[in-house]
C-alpha cells in the first residue's frame, strides 16, 4: 500500500519505487510488467523484505493477509520472523539462478539445508522429525513437477545443469516449503 522505496547514495537519493499500490488476491495471478530498470525486481523484493542495501522502504506497508486472516506487516517483522515468513508464506524465483545456487553444494543438500533451517524456525512444540528419506521424497516429487530428472538432478552441482534446468530446480525450490504466495 503506498510504497516507495529509495537507494540511499552519498549525496543524494535514488527513488526506485514511487507510491505503488496494488493487491494480489488469493487463488489468481498476477503480473507486474513493465520496461528493464522500471523496479520489478524492487517491488517484488519488497514482498519478502529483501531489498538490497542501500535500498530501504521509505513509505507505506507492505501488508499480508493469511488465510487464517492475520495481517502482517512485512516491512517491520525482525529477522528471526523474517526467517520463518519466508519460504512459508511467501518465497521468490530469482532471474539469476546461478547466482541463487550454491556451486559446492549438490543440489538435493541445498534443499535438504533449507528444509531443515526453517523446521528449527518453528516453536519446539511444533517441529517434525525430518528424515533424509522424507525430504528425498518431497524433493523428488517438485523436481519431477517441474520436469526434470529428479534422482540426476539430485546428486548435480549446478555447474552440471544447464541454464534452463537451473531455473527449474529454482521454480521447485521456491515450492519448496508450500508457500502462499510465489
Amino acid at each position: 500500500k503506498n510504497v516507495s522505496i529509495e537507494y540511499q547514495m552519498r549525496k543524494f537519493s535514488l527513488k526506485a519505487v514511487d507510491r505503488v499500490d496494488f493487491d494480489i488476491p488469493a487463488g489468481k495471478i498476477t503480473a507486474l510488467v513493465g520496461e528493464s530498470g522500471s523496479g520489478k525486481t524492487t517491488v517484488a523484493s519488497a514482498l519478502l523484505n529483501c531489498i538490497s542495501s542501500p535500498g530501504k522502504i521509505v513509505e507505506g506497508e507492505v501488508l499480508y493477509y493469511a488465510p487464517d486472516g492475520s495481517v502482517t506487516d512485512v516491512a517491520k517483522l525482525d529477522e528471526n520472523r523474517l526467517n520463518d515468513f519466508r519460504w512459508q508464506q511467501i518465497s521468490m524465483v530469482f532471474q539469476g539462478a546461478q547466482s541463487s545456487l550454491n556451486p559446492v553444494v549438490n543440489i538435493f543438500n541445498q534443499f535438504y539445508e533449507t528444509m531443515q533451517v526453517h523446521e528449527n524456525y518453528k516453536p519446539k512444540k511444533e517441529r517434525k522429525k525430518l528424515t533424509k528419506e522424507d525430504a528425498k521424497e518431497r524433493i523428488r516429487y517438485l523436481l519431477e513437477f517441474v520436469n526434470l530428472d529428479a534422482e540426476r538432478v539430485m546428486n548435480a552441482y549446478p555447474h552440471e545443469l544447464s541454464g534452463g534446468m537451473k531455473q527449474r530446480v529454482m521454480i521447485a525450490f521456491s515450492l519448496l516449503l508450500d508457500p502462499k504466495l510465489i
